[in-house]
């Protein structure tokens, strides 16, 4: 990795072969911010936690194993494909002193990101929270493609949940299905602050799109549509039986 701080520079030469450079013939770049450049890791849904993670060619595959080795300024790419909560795990990340996973940094968070949008699947089954943030600061998650589903012997099965963490960031998240035999959303939250939720779409929404407790939070152009996903024979209950209820509450 490589730590830029705001007294940091760069001094770049290039020079033909042959030529004798003066003491002036140079360029500086100074870096504005402190931060740290972090390594970027891979998983897949056919990968392996004995490969080194550190290429498209040699991913790990499941996300218990990749949340613990990721720290402030680290990616993990997702490549391709659909991971079940029985092959990969759901993504379950926990910062706290009884947790397993570190916090990012405002200057590097850690980003969990698909390589190509959209096209890494989390195909939730409705047992806990398929995307799961708690008691963490500075994580980003971007361009991910996941759902839920129902399932009558849990009380769980959010598509995204975030609890007591703080500077958290969704950008460019396509979220459907939450449980619907559960009090769930697309987005729980609880006693989260200073969030980012940006440019996301949320469809089949069964009870609420965003909704929770929090605060000092930016959400803008997001798009929700719950395309009368209605309620279920012995499920809970929505105020509005034949369609979902809040966008954001």
């Amino acid at each position: 990795s490589i730590t830029l701080t705001s007294s940091a520079a760069l001094k770049v030469k290039a020079f033909k072969s042959g030529y004798t450079p003066s003491s002036e013939a140079s360029a500086s770049f100074a870096f504005a911010a402190t931060g740290t450049v972090g390594s970027s890791y891979y998983i897949s849904p056919n990968g392996s936690d004995s490969n080194r993670g550190t290429s498209a060619s040699n991913p790990w595959k499941t996300f218990a194993f990749a949340v613990t080795k990721l720290r402030p300024g680290d990616q993990l790419i997702l490549l391709d494909g659909t991971y079940t909560m029985a092959g990969n795990g759901g993504i379950y990340i926990r910062c706290d002193s009884s947790g397993w996973a570190q916090n990012g940094t405002a200057a590097s968070p850690i980003t969990v990101k698909a390589l190509n949008e959209r096209q890494a699947f989390l195909n939730g089954n409705g047992s806990a929270i398929t995307i799961h943030v708690y008691k963490c600061s500075y994580w980003t998650f971007e361009g991910l493609r996941a759902r839920s589903a129902d399932n009558a012997t849990s009380g769980s099965g959010d598509v995204v949940g975030i609890a007591y963490s703080d500077h958290i960031t969704l950008r460019r998240l396509l979220l459907q299905y939450n449980n619907r035999y559960a009090n769930t959303h697309l987005v729980s939250l609880t006693l989260a602050s200073n969030l980012l939720v940006e440019e996301n779409e949320f469809y089949e929404t069964h009870r609420g799109g965003i909704v929770g407790s929090f605060d000092n939070s930016i959400i803008r152009r997001n798009y929700f549509n719950s395309r009368n996903y209605p309620d279920i024979a012995g499920g809970y209950a929505s105020i509005n039986s034949q369609k979902g209820d809040e966008s954001v509450a």
